[in-house]
């Protein structure tokens, strides 16, 4: 399995995760674009943008892109990774401070 399909397999697991919990959510499918999930939520809020990152380790660049789409858009900026396969682990990007990139857990 190569790694874009092991991409695009987490990436529709997302999906499937968001949707089950009642989002409205869509993959992004080759745009290699700033996220690879755009989600609904189910209740009065805003869109969340999501990077999939089966590691979970975002590129510095990725962050700033994410951010700034986010904002610019009104959106959440998520990263949704899988710890030892295990669940899907939901983060929300905060900011950067002197301690670096700041996320903390979400729950959808």
């Amino acid at each position: 399995m190569t790694n874009y399909s092991r991409g695009a397999d987490f990436e529709r697991t997302v999906q499937d995760d968001l949707e089950a919990r009642g989002y409205l959510a869509f993959r992004v499918a080759g745009s290699h674009g700033v996220a690879d999930v755009i989600a609904f939520p189910p209740f009065p809020g805003p869109p969340w943008l999501i990077q999939a990152k089966t590691n979970g380790r975002m590129s510095p660049a990725e962050r700033k892109a994410l951010s700034r789409a986010a904002h610019s858009y009104g959106a959440v900026p998520i990263k949704a990774s899988r710890p030892k396969r295990g669940a899907v682990l939901y983060e929300r990007h905060h900011s950067f401070s002197s301690a670096g990139y700041e996320w903390s857990p979400i729950t959808p």
